[in-house]
């Protein structure tokens, strides 16, 4: 070690840093967490400890990603499939929580859809929902009630072409109606009911 004099003063102490190996705390109300970064492979295994691996089809692309390897979904076709268990059957409260880096603004395009095959279809499941993005890069949580008749709640701040962007929907009752938030980037942008 040297003084701010510059004159030696001897060997600095030695130290350690440790940290204890203990697990997190559990999180009792997440359902399900696919990172998406195994990089290889067709399978998405689900963080949350519930066993609820998807199965990936019709092309994603696996690449790096800003923490590490993710997917690349093309907006038509790329699909993460984890079936219908009941644990996420759940619609209320609800939050949903993703990056994304959108190409193009226009059209409609699924992000996450749960529940519901295609909306007025008498084929499809009674109930669930989905966060599209809608012209022009605007988000779009769509709610099947269970007579295949959607509602809406479109937020007013769109996302930005080709600006990687986390996302986070909150869904929860109030009052009996449907009330969204919108987080980019941790901030509470919009509310809609």
């Amino acid at each position: 070690a040297v003084d701010p004099s510059g004159n030696a003063r001897g060997r600095s102490p030695s130290f350690q840093l440790m940290t204890p190996l203990v697990d997190p705390p559990p999180l009792n109300d997440l359902v399900a967490s696919w990172k998406l970064d195994e990089g290889f492979g067709i399978t998405a295994l689900d963080a949350s400890g519930h066993g609820l691996d998807g199965t990936l089809s019709l092309g994603p692309a696996h690449v790096l990603a800003r923490f590490g390897n993710g997917l690349d979904f093309n907006g038509a076709s790329g699909v993460m499939n984890a079936g219908t268990p009941e644990e996420l059957s759940k619609v209320l409260p609800l939050s949903v929580a993703f990056w994304i880096r959108p190409r193009d603004l226009t059209g409609t395009q699924d992000i996450v859809r749960k529940g519901i095959a295609e909306f007025g279809s008498p084929l499809g499941p009674p109930a669930g929902w989905a966060v599209q993005l809608v012209t022009p890069g605007l988000l779009d949580l769509v709610l099947d009630n269970g007579t295949n008749v959607p509602g809406d709640l479109v937020f007013n701040v769109p996302l930005q072409p080709n600006v990687l962007q986390h996302v986070v929907i909150t869904l929860r009752s109030n009052g009996g109606a449907a009330e969204g938030e919108l987080y980019l980037g941790g901030n509470l942008v919009d509310t809609v009911f």
